[in-house]
């Protein structure tokens, strides 16, 4: 699992519950940077007693993919070899630019296009957490 945010820890406590052996590959000392110290650092002391396996200072410059598995290469030369999957859960910025998108003509003149930003939706008093997508109006 590649990612340090809580869509990686998450998705990285479920798999290794299930019994997978998993590994949380990130780029700096430890996850869920955005949140809370005592979090972050209750967290890690988890990973250690209980796993998934913390790899830290890892920033993936590439993968490889071969019949014994794939190959996750670091910007530093180290790599972690014969992984059976990798799953991203990097985020990642909305690429809505090209779709052209224009509220229908029955919609309320506040419906409007809010780019995610730093992976993380648009908060407005306007805004409903029940549904939520790359493309969000606000009704």
């Amino acid at each position: 699992m590649v990612g340090a945010g809580y869509i990686a820890v998450e998705l990285a406590g479920v798999l290794h519950q299930l019994g997978s052996d998993v590994s949380l590959v990130v780029r700096r000392e430890r996850p869920l940077r955005s949140f809370d110290e005592a979090i972050q650092e209750a967290y890690v002391h988890s990973t250690t007693q209980h796993g998934p396996t913390l790899v830290n200072h890892f920033t993936p410059s590439g993968l490889e993919a071969a019949w014994g598995g794939y190959t996750l290469h670091a910007e530093d030369g180290r790599t972690l070899e014969g992984l059976d999957q990798v799953i991203w859960a990097v985020g990642r910025l909305a690429n809505t630019d090209e779709l052209a998108w224009r509220p229908p003509v029955s919609a309320p003149a506040t419906a409007a296009l809010f780019p995610w930003t730093r992976g993380r939706p648009p908060i407005s008093r306007t805004f409903s957490p029940w549904a939520m997508s790359p493309i969000i109006p606000t009704l």
